[in-house]
This record gives structure tokens, C-alpha cells and sequence, in this order.
């Protein structure tokens, strides 16, 4: 199943959002309150949902101004991966977040919401980021 945000526009070009997003350790700034517990590096970020479970992400691979993909290191209760989209527009560079993840019927009925609502607020902090790399 795929979960997938609106288009939301940066402060800088796609090339300079990129370069933000791209070292894992940035993503904290777009989490929502309920991450806790954050620690990361270029490459992977390890952090706490608050009332569920501890998550590791790493950096599967980049496509310099149109693609960040990350994915779970260790045992997770689905597989899935987060991909950050990236693009240049007219006015800027824009960003669309995605979760693939594979869910059976019953995780399905039980995370839909959640990780929908994951990418809509990350996708939402999009335009508040600093291009401070």
C-alpha cells in the first residue's frame, strides 16, 4: 500500500532541498511532536514513537535532486520504506513524501490513518525548513 502527500514547495531550488534532506539526521525537523528520542547521522536516524515503537531508518540510496529512499534496519512489524521525491518547479523546488509499505488486512485496517497522517505532516513542514547547508 502506498501513502503519499501533496506536492509542497521549499524556500530554496530542489538542488538546495535536497542537500537538506538528504543527510537522514535533517529529517528530524520534519517528525512530528510524537517522535521522541532522536539520534542520527548523515546516513541513519533511530528514534521513539511516542506509545508504539522504536524505529531505525538508513539511507538506501540518492538521486542527487530527485530521490532520498530510506529503509528499516533490523525487525520491523511490516516491510516498508519512506521515499522523499524532490523536484524543480518555476518557483522552486517542491518535495512529496511516500510510504510503501507492505500491510496485511488487519495492520492495514490499524495504520492507514497513522502513516497517511506521517507524510501529510512531514510534507507540511516542507516550506518552514531553513536551506541552511
Amino acid at each position: 500500500m502506498r501513502f503519499q502527500s501533496e506536492w509542497m514547495p521549499a524556500t530554496g531550488s530542489a538542488g538546495q532541498l535536497f542537500a537538506v534532506l538528504s543527510h537522514a539526521d535533517n529529517l528530524k525537523r520534519l517528525m512530528p511532536e510524537q517522535v521522541l528520542g532522536w539520534h542520527g547521522d548523515a546516513d541513519t536516524c533511530t528514534f521513539t514513537i511516542q506509545g508504539m515503537t522504536e524505529l531505525s531508518l538508513e539511507v538506501a540510496d540518492r538521486v542527487p535532486n530527485e530521490r532520498i529512499r530510506l529503509v528499516p534496519v533490523g525487525k520491523q512489524a511490516f516491510p516498508f520504506d519512506l521515499q522523499i521525491v524532490i523536484r524543480e518547479t518555476p518557483r522552486g523546488g517542491e518535495a512529496c513524501f511516500e510510504i510503501n509499505a507492505e500491510l496485511n488486512p488487519f495492520l492495514e485496517m490499524m495504520a492507514k490513518r497513522p502513516l497517511q497522517r506521517l507524510v501529510d505532516e512531514m510534507a507540511a513542514k516542507v516550506p518552514l525548513l531553513k536551506m541552511d547547508v
